[in-house]
């Protein structure tokens, strides 16, 4: 039987003190230490780059799948919000590892399996899924903003297929925009479908971008 720790953080929560992966998992091993939790019965289940308001991830995937064999005792987390940004999400999960007599155990708050707990809980989900809201609003207009003022398209580590990122702006990749036209061509006259599509540039050695130095 595992204690899992279970650390998440999106892209935009990298950099910001206090929330990355490293920090969070030594945080979480404190509080195991403090539970007396033997550290090779600790599984750790990192998610970088994750987004937290889809809970289709793979660490929690595999977490969910380890839960499901019964090898998971508790789950240790820092925040609630690390296990789910989104409140329907965060109660399925919460109900599920119940039903599978799994503990969760937050670092920065208590969870109690009582109505004043579970009040208390959906508060801060609801609380927390309101301020992502907030943050994706804010985001947006402020890339609108920075738009309109500098009449450039924003910074992006890959540039669309079919383009590349010059100085700001998006100049079409001639190479690439001719496999654009094949691929509208195929689809809107060949009627192929999108994994035959895929199927045909990975043979004729066409490859999606990944990096920007890949352009």
């Amino acid at each position: 039987m595992y204690t899992a720790i279970h650390a998440r953080v999106s892209t935009g929560m990298q950099v910001v003190e206090g929330h990355s992966l490293e920090s969070q998992v030594e945080l979480c091993m404190e509080k195991a230490k403090e539970l007396s939790v033997l550290e090779h019965s600790v599984k750790v289940f990192r998610e970088e780059g994750a987004s937290g308001e889809d809970i289709e991830r793979p660490a929690m995937n595999e977490l969910r799948e380890l839960i499901s064999a019964g090898q998971v005792r508790e789950i240790i987390i820092t925040h609630p919000d690390r296990l789910s940004r989104d409140l329907t999400d965060k109660l399925f999960l919460c109900r599920e590892f119940e039903s599978r007599d799994v503990h969760l155990i937050f670092v920065d708050t208590e969870y109690q399996s009582t109505p004043e707990g579970q009040l208390f809980f959906n508060l801060m989900s609801v609380i927390a899924q309101y301020e992502l809201s907030l943050i994706k609003k804010r985001t947006v207009r402020g890339r609108l903003k920075a738009v309109e003022k500098d009449k450039k398209i924003m910074p992006m580590r890959v540039a669309p297929f079919g383009y590349d990122w010059v100085e700001g702006q998006l100049i079409v990749n001639q190479m690439e925009a001719e496999h654009v036209r094949q691929i509208y061509h195929w689809y809107l006259n060949e009627n192929m479908t999108i994994r035959q599509i895929g199927n045909r540039l990975f043979k004729m050695g066409v490859r999606p971008k990944r990096s920007v130095s890949g352009n």
